[in-house]
């Protein structure tokens, strides 16, 4: 460690680094590139093999750095990009999905429907009622969520959709009390959107499941 602090201080003093007054986290010590597209060429020599693995490594340090202060959910969307970066697909969905639910909570809904649609393209696409069951819950987190934040956008049909989503998706876990809260969903939707007879053809379908 000694070694490489020396060796990024010659970097500073030879103009590819500079290093930060304040760091982003306390007891650490950031340096940034001089100019992004050093940065860009530094990056671009790297095997891509050896990008992922440091990607992997940037995620894991983040995730140790801010659980130390609380402040993970923070960086839940860029602990998700360097998870993606590193090809570790299902890491980088998990993480989108807490980006997902911080930003709807925070009223940014725009925000958190971009982070819901990156973990549904990072999750298996092809579930069956033999799906590993963690792959069938994290899609149904995925889902639910975005469910809502097309909801508060008014994006009806896009919700619709979801909501159809949401009752095949629990009809292949083959949940009771998840194809009841799918139908609710459903029924809750078409009343707002208009769409009585379908409403009510919703609400029984999930009181028949509960």
């Amino acid at each position: 460690m000694q070694r490489l602090i020396a060796f990024l201080k010659i970097l500073c003093q030879r103009g590819f680094f500079h290093s930060q007054e304040l760091s982003t986290f306390a007891g650490t010590e950031e340096y940034h590139f001089h100019h992004v597209l050093l940065r860009d060429v530094a990056y671009q020599a790297l095997l891509k093999s050896d990008r992922q693995a440091y990607h992997g490594q940037a995620a894991a340090w983040l995730i140790g750095a801010t659980q130390s202060c609380g402040r993970t959910g923070e960086f839940a969307s860029i602990i998700a990009e360097n998870y993606e970066s590193a090809d570790e697909r299902i890491l980088a969905a998990e993480w989108y999905t807490q980006a997902g639910i911080r930003a709807r909570n925070q009223g940014a809904p725009l925000q958190a429907r971009h982070f819901f649609d990156r973990a549904l393209t990072l999750l298996p696409n092809d579930l069956t009622p033999l799906s590993n069951p963690d792959d069938l819950e994290r899609s149904w987190q995925v889902l639910t969520g975005r469910d809502e934040v097309l909801g508060i956008l008014g994006e009806t049909e896009a919700r619709l959709a979801d909501d159809m989503a949401l009752v095949t998706l629990a009809q292949t876990i083959g949940h009771d009390q998840y194809l009841a809260e799918a139908y609710y969903r459903q029924g809750y939707y078409f009343g707002m959107s208009g769409h009585y007879p379908q409403e009510l053809v919703a609400y029984t379908q999930g009181l028949a499941a509960s």
